[in-house]
């Protein structure tokens, strides 16, 4: 990260040709640079997280360009960093598979802790020297999401099964700790989602993360931390036949680019087979990136938005690390409504849908924020308060009654009010009075 930080001139407007780049920062361009080449790599990949065989290096050499950085700054930074992940994957494999030491001890498996801090509103993750932090209310959805899915699990000791959950969460909240930024983690506001379950029935993200989700069933970069709490992997994997879709993907080109050719094709299949199939894409209005207007000018287009930047917010990339959630939006956004005939003949995206998205959009200022908060009993919606940050509620799909975790005190119920014995009625005298 110091070499980012030196390869990059400081200087005031040297990002200005470089306005699909987001912040410069050295976390930013860390993991702009693992997004590109994730994006682009071969497949399987070597790695979950280490991206190795250089295949984004060309655009992010390019995108240093604009930032202002010297050839030789580039060079030197493109060069380095390959290396280092070429040399850390070598390693984390000679250590995963090599032979041990002779006379060395077995490894010791550590044990993961799991403490509450802040008068509970927060909590602390820990194995060995690794401390990791997560609000309550992440806490919560994470628990809830992992017992819903894995159900093989519950036959096991209450200790053993929380002690697989809590290496669960670990092993997730280090994963998305070695991104380094979370600007890519960005998520919209639950109003949003709400309006677009509403209107579409959209129950499933092409981009997200356990931490950001807001339904249950989700896609997301890393199968492997986040399979156990509901990801079905990558969306560019992912092949549905029907049915509706958000798509926030990060706000790379590369990405943005990929995804659009990725929603065409499934569009087109379901398209022939007379299928209902939508996707509602936000991406950033970069009008300039060949991703926007390949978006723009596909025949699947039924609606478009225009959401100016100083109009709507969107709930932070870590949130689950920060008490103030959302932030401004860094750019106009663009909203594009992709649906086959099918789709749009049974949920069109008329006036008063748009005009709906657009007011679930706006900022009004403050840090609090209701727009999470959902009323629903259906059980696809599990995120709650602060943009899919909180509990989720169970429905008809998860198991009935998931126990809580013995780390987080469910509130008391309340003892019911006990009920006087009624009086007895008096026995109808048999014979009536003359």
């Amino acid at each position: 990260l110091g070499l980012v930080e030196t390869t990059v001139d400081g200087g005031e407007g040297a990002a200005a040709g470089a306005g699909a780049s987001g912040p410069r920062d050295a976390a930013a361009q860390f993991e702009r640079w693992l997004a590109t080449q994730k994006c682009l790599e071969r497949w399987p990949p070597p790695d979950p997280l280490l991206a190795a065989d250089g295949v984004g290096n060309r655009e992010l050499s390019g995108w240093l360009t604009a930032c202002g950085a010297s050839k030789k700054g580039r060079s030197t930074f493109v060069k380095r960093v390959s290396q280092e992940a070429r040399a850390q994957l070598s390693r984390m494999r000679a250590k995963r598979l090599g032979p041990p030491t002779p006379g060395s001890p077995p490894p010791r498996k550590l044990q993961v802790k799991v403490t509450a801090i802040e008068d509970g509103r927060a909590f602390m993750v820990r194995r060995g020297n690794y401390k990791l932090r997560a609000s309550a209310a992440h806490m919560r959805k994470l628990r809830y999401l992992y017992r819903l899915h894995t159900g093989r699990h519950m036959d096991a000791p209450a200790k053993v099964r929380e002690q697989r959950s809590n290496d669960a969460v670990f092993n997730l909240l280090l994963r998305y700790e070695s991104l380094q930024g979370g600007g890519f983690q960005a998520a919209i506001p639950g109003a949003v989602f709400e309006v677009l379950r509403r209107r579409f029935g959209v129950f499933c993200e092409c981009f997200a993360s356990p931490l950001n989700a807001r339904y249950s069933r989700f896609c997301s970069a890393f199968l492997d931390t986040d399979g156990f709490f509901g990801s079905v992997g990558s969306f560019f994997k992912f092949r549905p036949k029907s049915g509706a879709f958000e798509a926030n993907p990060p706000f790379v080109p590369e990405v943005i680019e990929k995804m659009h050719k990725h929603i065409a094709e499934l569009l087109g299949d379901a398209e022939s087979h007379g299928r209902s199939l939508t996707f509602v894409v936000i991406i950033p209005e970069w009008k300039q990136d060949e991703g926007w207007q390949k978006l723009k000018a596909s025949p699947f287009l039924r609606a478009f938005m225009h959401v100016a930047q100083a109009d709507h917010m969107y709930f932070e990339g870590k949130q689950h690390l920060r008490r103030k959630k959302h932030r401004v939006a860094s750019f106009d956004t663009s909203i594009f409504v992709l649906q086959t005939a099918a789709a749009a003949a049974a949920l069109p995206c008329d006036a008063a849908v748009e005009a709906e998205l657009l007011r679930a959009f706006a900022y009004e200022g403050g840090d609090d924020d209701d727009a999470g908060d959902d009323d629903s009993d259906d059980g696809v919606d599990v995120a709650a308060d602060d943009g899919a940050s909180a509990e989720p509620k169970p429905g008809p799909d998860p198991s009935p009654n998931p126990r809580p975790s013995p780390n987080l005190k469910p509130k008391p119920k309340r003892k019911p009010n006990p009920k006087p014995n009624p009086k007895p009625h008096p026995k109808p005298n048999p014979k009536p009075s003359p």
